[in-house]
């Protein structure tokens, strides 16, 4: 009989981190009470003074072991003037599957003798996971300790206000909101819904869903009719509204004359409508991923300090007949290095996940920075074709230079929206229900140069069914894009692929995941299997797809597009 081994472990995943400042009164005492309740209530009989005294609880339910704990401390330092009172509540959820969950909530009340400009007392509550390696990574949303916390007591980041609900604004309160986003201390995001009269009570439901997802790490908004989302236009700008029933996440650090307004994404009616919920739980993850990047506080140092202190003098306390002073003096040391351990051991895996996080972003950048270089060589040889087709109608007295191109169609930012203009204004294509898929693209902070790039693959195959139609191109879209003919809209030909690799052809689950809904007129089975393809994006995650065939020389005479959203799985895809 082999010997048991316990189940191999991956690192932590840091999945929700809230950090604000409350003016409570005896925020300590008060967390504890509130954390004991939320404790018993999984099961774990405990009480804030078992808590405060430094004790402990365990209990076992529905399979799953729970550890509470609790640790407070002061700490003083008369030559810098610096004191302060701190707890950490734990709880320690230990599953069947071995994983681990552990919920942290730590307080400080700092005092600064002599100095009016005392840090304020602040709350800081993380929620880890640690999985097992068949456990997928998961984001659940804001701990229910979290939205219990903020409705007994007041939380605050910087001048916004902290809640589980959603804050309707009024035209005559859109002056605090632009005080609330053009907040330099502010370090949450803030969501803002205009109105959508077609949807109202479902958008509504979607915000109090989202909100209550986000509590603690980011405030949801909703403008409550018209005036107010006129009145709040006119004060942000036309280039930091929001508008049309869509819903707009402003970063911290945004001020009034935004250099970068697109750094704040806009949502649009139309991808909510098409994703649904999933919609709510995209824009979750991506607030939840952004609050585990918040630094600790100023004075978590003396936390660790005044909680090492507590932690040695329970101890002593048990051990006060055993030990001698020098004992008691070395424990207080011995505790101080654990604590500095602890510490050192949080900043590697920190900087280890940091490490992985850079690396991910430099090889998004080196493809961004190849993808950028082909295109300014594109559009260096376009221009000094433009000024030579100029320079040769001025020669038959055409002057055409500085004057804006005909009937130019400016596609929108989100990659629903460009699908649906693409259905409207595109007569030789076809667009297949994949409205849904596409709609995920758009929760992503790139779904504007998506959508960009999307629609410049549609109007190349648009101009290319259309050339086929007219009789004066019977090549495939692939060499239409190596040579376009002249005035021919076309994209790089290494955008485009005619078909998959053999393995994906032939496995049924691979092909069944690119063969998509078409006319009958196309195929009575009214199924036909994509495998030609558009590279949206060369490489990445998401890495967007949009999967077409090609009737053109069928019974439409158009091009069917299937799909349009993240890379489909392959053999060493997902």
């Amino acid at each position: 009989m082999s010997e048991w081994q316990p189940p191999r472990e991956v690192a932590t995943d840091l999945v929700y981190r809230s950090l604000f400042t409350s003016p409570e009164p005896d925020l300590r005492e008060r967390a504890a009470e509130l954390f004991a309740a939320w404790a018993t209530g999984k099961n774990v009989p405990v009480d804030a003074g078992t808590l405060l005294d430094g004790g402990s609880a365990e209990a076992e339910s529905d399979g799953t072991r729970r550890i509470a704990s609790g640790s407070v401390g002061a700490y003083s330092d008369r030559a810098g003037g610096q004191q302060l009172e701190a707890a950490v509540f734990r709880l320690e959820e230990h599953p069947a599957d071995g994983s681990r969950w552990t919920t942290s909530l730590r307080i400080a009340v700092p005092h600064q003798t002599g100095q009016k400009d005392t840090e304020q007392p602040w709350v800081w509550l993380d929620l880890e996971h640690r999985r097992t390696p068949d456990t997928a990574p998961v984001r659940p949303g804001s701990p229910r300790l979290i939205r219990d916390l903020l409705a007994a007591v007041e939380g605050v980041d910087a001048s916004l206000p902290l809640t589980a609900e959603v804050l309707t604004i009024t035209e005559s309160h859109v002056g605090e909101l632009c005080g609330w986003l053009f907040d330099t201390g502010r370090r949450v995001p803030v969501i803002v819904f205009s109105p959508d009269p077609q949807m109202a009570e479902q958008q509504e439901r979607f915000a109090a869903k989202l909100a209550r997802d986000v509590t603690g790490v980011a405030v949801v908004v909703r403008l409550r009719d018209a005036s107010a989302a006129a009145a709040f236009s006119r004060r942000v700008g036309p280039h930091l509204h929001v508008y049309g029933g869509g819903m707009r996440t402003y970063l911290p650090g945004l001020v009034p004359n935004e250099p970068f307004p697109r750094r704040h994404r806009i949502l649009s009616a139309a991808s909510m409508r098409a994703l649904g919920q999933r919609s709510a739980n995209a824009v979750r993850d991506q607030v939840l991923a952004l609050s585990t990047r918040r630094a600790q506080p100023a004075s978590y140092v003396l936390v660790r300090r005044a909680l090492s202190r507590g932690s040695a003098e329970v101890e002593r306390n048990a051990l006060q007949d055993l030990l001698r002073k020098s004992q008691r003096e070395a424990a207080d040391e011995i505790a101080m290095l654990y604590a500095e351990v602890d510490d050192l051991t949080a900043q590697l895996a920190a900087e280890q996940v940091a490490r992985e996080q850079v690396e991910d972003v430099r090889l998004q950048w080196e493809l961004g920075e190849i993808e950028l270089n082909d295109l300014e060589r594109d559009n260096d040889r376009l221009q000094a074709r433009v000024r030579w087709l100029e320079s040769q109608l001025a020669t038959h007295q055409v002057h055409v230079a500085g004057q804006e191109t005909p009937d130019r169609i400016v596609p929108p930012g989100q990659v629903v929206e460009v699908l649906e203009l693409a259905a409207a204004r595109l007569p030789h294509l076809v667009i297949g229900p994949t409205a849904d898929a596409a709609a995920g693209l758009d929760v992503h902070p790139q779904a504007e140069r998506w959508a960009l790039k999307v629609w410049q693959a549609l109007t190349a195959l648009n101009a290319y069914a259309a050339a086929r139609a007219a009789g004066t191109w019977r090549n495939s879209f692939l060499a239409w894009c190596q040579e376009p003919p002249s005035g021919g809209i076309a994209v790089p030909a290494t955008w485009v692929a005619l078909s998959e690799s053999e393995t994906t052809g032939t496995t049924p689950r691979l092909r069944e995941s690119r063969t998509f809904p078409v006319p009958a007129v196309v195929d009575p089975a009214r199924r036909v299997f994509m495998q030609a393809h558009v590279k949206i994006q060369q490489g990445g995650s998401p890495c967007p797809r949009l999967h077409f065939h090609d009737d053109t020389g069928g019974r439409t005479g158009q091009v069917h597009v299937g799909y349009v959203g993240d890379h489909l799985p392959t053999a060493n895809f997902r």
